[in-house]
């Protein structure tokens, strides 16, 4: 490959040749000058250090979170005699954006290094390189390219917004509550019922036994379960914030999970689309926490309808004990709705359920927006008839006695949190 000079004394020879044209005289130099030219790249090329006196190393984290930047640094060894002046293109995938074109200079003994920064925006496990190395001789004649098998493993997770911070913080944050028992309590005995506790705590045959109501004593548990459970159907795929709709939900879900193992509570998973592609039992303790991150940092959506019934059904078989699930999901469809209301009814009694949803904020300014001409009116019908449906299967879970967070996607992960402590402080823990 030829260097930078070699163009112009290429252009020189060509002056050279013209300059034969005119005068026969001049072949002798011209033709000795080419030759001259010949030997000196093929020597120059020579002279081009090997890879392996250059030792490229690439730094870079092992993780990052979606949307956080990354710092990659490229180094090379000092070992050549002289400086050498390297262009380089570190190739990446797609995903990740741009190959960078990189320059550096290696002087001898010291080195030379070079750093970018990437920013990716989509969760994934990715591979960096190879790495492309474009060397010059002293000459500035030839220079050589190579194509080094240079790699390094990439894993862009969900973004980490841990919580941990003081209760109360996102209060209000969207999250619509009903009066509901608190999750992992015990039986500790039966008493006289008290004016005003909920009567869900009346037993009925204690009431019948002795004319008189009577309620169950329940004690509260140190450490109690919460389960995330994550849709990765067809109505996640869409874009919310600066992710998906599934970004967002996995997002939160991990907020939740870092605020509920640091008051010491057990915390799992259940992954479902069409099927259960990932479940985690509760458990406690920062290792479940990377356990956690590693089961729904795989999680993928897929274009098909979520099974709220096989998902819910497994959790069923496969964990009894109850449990605070939170489930997020999208709900716009009405036959979604329907078929999530009629799962978790099922479940209603065995465990607390919160279901998260995310506001939509283009429904939103469809709705608000004064239209203009019949094309607007008929989107804004449209967003209202969404809309509309979306309050109404909040209304139906909320009348069964599910809790339920509506709201966009910035707030999705304080308000879910802010729900988690509400219902903590109901239980009395």
């Amino acid at each position: 490959m030829p260097g930078r000079l070699l163009p112009v004394l290429l252009a020189l020879g060509v002056l050279l040749w013209v300059a034969v044209g005119a005068g026969a005289p001049l072949a002798g130099p011209a033709a000795g000058y080419d030759l001259a030219l010949l030997l000196g790249a093929l020597l120059d090329w020579r002279l081009v250090p090997p890879p392996q006196v250059l030792s490229p190393r690439r730094h870079a984290p092992e993780r990052a979170g979606r949307g956080q930047a990354v710092a990659v640094t490229l180094s090379f060894s000092g070992l050549s005699r002289r400086t050498l002046r390297l262009a380089a293109r570190d190739i990446l995938p797609a995903a990740l954006g741009p190959s960078p074109r990189l320059r550096v200079t290696v002087r001898p003994g010291s080195g030379g290094s070079v750093t970018y920064t990437l920013t990716p925006a989509v969760r994934g496990r990715y591979r960096l390189g190879p790495l492309l190395l474009r060397v010059g001789g002293p000459l500035g004649l030839a220079q050589r390219q190579y194509r080094l098998d240079l790699f390094t493993s990439l894993w862009v997770h969900p973004r980490l917004v841990l919580g941990g911070t003081a209760p109360g913080l996102w209060a209000g944050g969207g999250v619509r509550r009903r009066t509901a028992p608190g999750l992992g309590r015990e039986f500790d005995g039966i008493r006289e019922y008290r004016s005003g506790e909920d009567l869900r705590l009346v037993n009925w045959k204690a009431t019948a036994r002795r004319a008189k109501l009577m309620a169950n004593e329940y004690r509260d548990e140190r450490s109690q379960n919460v389960l995330v459970a994550v849709d990765t159907g067809r109505a996640m795929l869409p874009p919310a914030g600066d992710g998906t709709k599934l970004d967002q939900a996995l997002e939160a879900g991990l907020r939740l999970a870092d605020a509920a193992l640091a008051r010491g509570d057990r915390v799992g998973c259940l992954v479902f689309a069409d099927r259960v592609s990932a479940f985690l039992p509760p458990r406690g303790g920062r290792r479940q926490y990377r356990r956690l991150l590693a089961s729904l940092s795989d999680a993928a959506a897929t274009p098909r309808e979520p099974d709220y019934a096989a998902a819910l059904g497994y959790l069923d078989r496969h964990w009894r004990k109850r449990s605070l699930v939170v489930l997020f999901t999208d709900l716009a469809e009405p036959d979604a709705s329907t078929r999530a209301l009629a799962a978790m009814g099922r479940l209603a009694g065995q465990h607390l359920l919160l279901v998260a949803t995310l506001r939509d904020p283009l429904l939103d300014r469809l709705e608000q927006r004064a239209p203009t001409g019949s094309a607007d009116v008929y989107r804004q019908a449209v967003a209202r008839q969404v809309a509309d449906a979306v309050r109404l299967a909040l209304g139906r879970l909320e009348a069964h006695g599910i809790l339920t967070v509506h709201v966009g996607a910035a707030r999705l992960g304080p308000a879910v949190e802010d729900a988690y402590r509400r219902i903590k402080q109901r239980a009395g823990v």
